[in-house]
């Protein structure tokens, strides 16, 4: 059965080719994000681009092979459907990359504290600062989250502790603290905002560095007192 290819298997590589490009191309900040969410999505660019990969191959094959043609239902039974879908596939490869690598909002969960806590410290450890204004830019935008969780008591609530973590290390790393008083003025009083709405006392956070630096003239007397 002849049929006209728009999608031969060459051309199918090199649209996988042009996906593993794009991810080369990633910023820093994608990358603490991918690592925040879940395996099956840090990798969904792969497989959309691996079943793209696959439906080229298998339209290769199910034109040079009549029987298998007629032992398919319609529409799976016409070589431009796989084609199509192949199509469709290496279109949505990059764009999952898109979708879930610049969404920093939402990723501070419960069940995912600790390990939001563990990639934050990675990223401030690497003293790079692409890294580190990486991280606390995620931070900022699940910090509402994190006083939240930070505040809940008992010693065995790991997300308590985990978010405890974050405002205590994370605040007082002297990179972060670096970034927040010479870079990220707007940050520093947006945490010192949410910190004084949600009465975040030194229980929860000891400042440490930051305090030191920052907070020590801009804090109220009333909740430098508390804890």
């Amino acid at each position: 059965m002849n049929s006209t290819i728009y999608l031969d298997l060459g051309s199918a590589l090199a649209a996988f080719g042009l996906i593993f490009t794009v991810y080369q191309l990633r910023k820093p900040q994608w990358d603490v994000v991918l690592r925040l969410r879940s395996r099956f999505q840090r990798n969904l660019i792969w497989i959309f681009g691996c079943l793209g990969l696959f439906l080229a191959l298998f339209r290769v094959l199910i034109a040079q092979n009549e029987h298998l043609i007629l032992e398919l239902a319609y529409p799976l039974n016409k070589p431009l459907t796989y084609e199509i879908m192949a199509y469709l596939f290496f279109i949505v490869s990059p764009l999952s990359l898109m979708l879930l690598s610049t969404r920093p909002k939402k990723l501070f969960k419960i069940g995912k504290a600790r390990r939001f806590c563990e990639v934050m410290v990675q990223e401030i450890s690497r003293t790079n600062d692409e890294g580190t204004s990486a991280a606390l830019e995620i931070l900022l935008h699940n910090f509402r989250e994190v006083c939240k969780v930070a505040k809940k008591p008992g010693d065995n609530n790991e997300a308590g502790a985990a978010a405890r973590s974050i405002l205590d290390v994370i605040l007082s790393d002297q990179s972060v603290v670096k970034i927040l008083t010479t870079k990220r003025l707007d940050a520093l009083l947006f945490i010192l905002e949410v910190i004084e709405k949600d009465g975040i006392t030194r229980r929860e956070s000891h400042y440490r560095t930051l305090s030191g630096r920052a907070l020590r003239d801009v804090v109220p007397n009333g909740q430098k007192g508390k804890g």
